[in-house]
């Protein structure tokens, strides 16, 4: 059975007060069956004589879907749920939209009008029409790679044979991540404290964030499209926003990139090897696979 959910960020419970909410849409009392209108896709193009140019892929589309209900109270919660976002966007354009669901793969979405079909005491059957928002995309426990630090036992330095005014330190790690797709994909990594300015090689990309990560602290780098962040924790929980820290270089594919997207396939990783850190791999897709339902 296909499982279909949506969730906002916008939304406040009046029970609990706690800011997000979700919506189940794949059984009762709210269902959108197999949710077929939310697949597919569509690529944008100009033909010429033979030929074809501004290639895209259109990443936001409409699309409908047709829900029954057999709660009405439920359905009424519902729709709050997806005004709620469209709400915090008319005052703000940067306000985060709702996530929908199919499968375990997850697109950015809105929820924009219904129109009620059929009404019988205590069902209702309508048209929803849902804004999809760039890709679909998913990630699991097999799509994080750990990097753990270096077990160093006694002296972490190497003295020379002579007088020198310096010494040797411990060679670097080097490990491998691997892309399962076949293009270059987003990703979250996650290093963990303590250690200063942490910097890590991925491929022809240097990654580097320049703050102190304190003991029992992280640090989270989100590359995701409208989601980009880089989110220093101390042990405590306490957020503090460090994106105006992290190198970006001259930009993407410029070799200092901090949201540079992982190649696909195998690269190399190579970083000092005094934290560690964990590398997930977000995959993404144009439309939630076949396979998985």
């Amino acid at each position: 059975m296909t499982k279909v959910t949506y969730y906002s960020p916008n939304a406040v419970s009046p029970g609990s007060g706690a800011t997000g909410m979700a919506v189940d849409l794949n059984a009762d009392p709210i269902w959108l069956n197999t949710g077929s209108g939310l697949r597919g896709h569509s690529w944008r193009y100009t033909l010429g004589s033979a030929s074809v140019s501004g290639v895209g892929l259109d990443e936001a589309r409409e699309c409908t879907a047709t829900m029954d209900c057999v709660d009405l109270a439920q359905w009424d919660r519902a729709r709050r749920v997806f005004d709620a976002d469209l709400t915090a966007l008319s005052r703000s354009d940067n306000a985060r939209p709702g996530v929908i669901g199919v499968d375990g793969w997850e697109c950015d979405a809105l929820v924009v009008s219904h129109e009620p079909d059929r009404i019988t005491p205590g069902w209702l059957q309508g048209k929803l029409t849902v804004l999809l928002l760039g890709k679909w995309r998913t990630w699991g426990e097999s799509d994080v790679t750990s990097f753990n630090p270096r077990n160093d036992t006694g002296e972490q330095w190497l003295d020379l044979p002579t007088d020198m005014a310096f010494d040797l330190t411990g060679m670097q790690r080097i490990n491998i991540v691997h892309n399962p797709m076949m293009e270059r994909m987003p990703f979250r990594m996650v290093v963990y404290g303590p250690v200063t300015n942490p910097g890590v090689q991925i491929g022809d990309n240097y990654y580097q964030v320049n703050v102190t990560v304190p003991e029992q602290g992280s640090l989270t780098i989100i590359s995701i499209t409208r989601q980009k962040s880089v989110i220093l924790r101390d042990r405590y929980g306490n957020e503090t926003d460090v994106f105006d820290k992290a190198e970006r270089g001259s930009g993407l594919d410029g070799g200092r990139y901090i949201f540079q997207p992982i190649p696909p396939g195998d690269s190399r990783v190579e970083w000092s090897g005094d934290y560690g850190f964990d590398l997930t791999v977000v995959r993404e897709d144009t439309e939630p696979p076949w396979s998985t339902s």
